[in-house]
């Protein structure tokens, strides 16, 4: 046993026994050195040092107050962060740290709950984007969500009690300025009766141009589409030609019977593929 009042100091070191432990008797045990602690693990194993600039671990030169190295450039998955059970080594969770030259990615693993250590990779974070369910992330895509079964977004607004409130919005913005709007609103909460409204962006102004309703009618240009009709157009509607056998008008049960629009000022009326009337100028 060695007692120490004051300050010790060692030029070559100081080692102990097996298992036991340097302590301060009460208040507090400091530790200091001119430019860094280091802490070994057998000789010459350094597994962590404290700087002026923060902690490193599996690095002597932390850049930040912690700084974790697991690999080099080499890359390959290095798992940085553990978080485990105090009771169970093999359920945990972990965050896995890749830093290849082509560029980093950390991931976000989470126990799959069986009683081995397996575990599935919920998140992934590339410099391109964010994959959830995936770790191949789509060139083009800011976020990427995939599942086998369910690929589902909630947007929950929790504080509704009256029709007419909004649920949630989906905006599309340049720097900042929104152009266009994807938004559902309660129509009876009661029943919870949902619309959907696309709305666009002229000048100052958003309006809806297209609703909706909760029964399927589809209103463009109209907010309040009747319940009897299934699209109510407050505007024109410009149609292709369409022919006796396809007409441009028809009825989805009888797709060659219709109205057919085969030149300048001239409409004619098909039935079973055949013209069977014609108007013109």
């Amino acid at each position: 046993t060695l007692g120490v009042t004051g300050l010790l100091t060692a030029s070559a070191g100081v080692t102990t026994a097996a298992n036991q432990r340097v302590q301060a008797s009460s208040g507090m045990l400091f530790l200091s050195g001119p430019s860094a602690i280091a802490f070994e693990n057998g000789a010459g194993s350094e597994k962590m040092r404290l700087t002026s600039t923060g902690l490193g671990i599996g690095t002597q030169s932390p850049g930040a107050k912690l700084a974790i190295a697991a690999m080099n450039s080499s890359g390959g998955d290095g798992e940085s962060i553990r978080f485990n059970r105090t009771d169970d080594a093999y359920r945990y969770n972990s965050i896995i740290n890749s830093l290849p030259d082509s560029g980093g990615v950390l991931k976000f693993n989470i126990h799959n709950a069986s009683s081995s250590a397996a575990q599935s990779t919920i998140m992934t974070l590339t410099k391109d984007g964010v994959g959830i369910g995936t770790s191949s992330i789509d060139n083009n895509a800011k976020l990427h969500i995939e599942d086998s079964a369910y690929p589902i977004i909630n947007l929950d607004r929790s504080s509704i009690s009256s029709d007419g409130n909004h649920i949630g919005f989906i905006n599309f913005q340049n720097n900042g300025d929104v152009y266009g709007r994807i938004g559902c609103w309660v129509e009876d909460i009661s029943e919870t009766d949902g619309t959907l409204r696309f709305a666009t962006q002229a000048g100052t102004s958003m309006t809806d141009k297209m609703i909706i309703t909760s029964g399927g009618n589809v209103g463009i240009g109209r907010s309040t589409p009747n319940a009897n009709s299934a699209l109510e157009v407050n505007g024109r509607i410009r149609l292709a030609t369409g022919s006796d056998t396809l007409p441009a008008l028809s009825c989805f049960d009888d797709l060659d019977t219709g109205i057919v629009f085969p030149g300048s000022n001239v409409l004619t009326v098909a039935t079973a593929g055949v013209e069977r009337m014609r108007i013109n100028s």
